[in-house]
């Protein structure tokens, strides 16, 4: 038994529109689209590493709590759905779908 491992680069584009709704807090809308280039596998396969491209059509809602003037901590929703792109051999993959929660801290300059 090898030891399985996937990583992954995702570079994504994405719009959105803020709705203010206090002095700290903003939500808004958010769409994109990511491209997400993935290698996994097992370590102590035969076969070795696997490599796949999608193609991620995005969307969902955000929120920005600001803890001060420049500082705030953002929330993500979004779901999508997944068209793969290439591979080896395409690894049987199909088109997916599920739900990306991020969570991150900001800061404006």
């Amino acid at each position: 038994m090898g030891i399985e491992s996937t990583t992954a680069l995702q570079i994504g584009i994405y719009g959105k529109y803020p709705i203010v709704m206090s002095d700290a807090l903003v939500i808004f809308p958010t769409a994109g689209i990511d491209y997400e280039f993935t290698i996994g596998g097992n370590i102590d396969a035969a076969t070795g590493w696997k490599w796949w491209d999608d193609l991620w059509i995005r969307a969902g809602i955000g929120a920005d709590y600001f803890l001060n003037e420049a500082m705030f901590l953002r929330g993500h929703v979004i779901y999508g759905a997944a068209i793969p792109v290439g591979g080896d051999g395409f690894l049987g993959l199909k088109t997916g779908h599920g739900l990306l929660i991020k969570v991150g801290l900001g800061w404006m300059f």
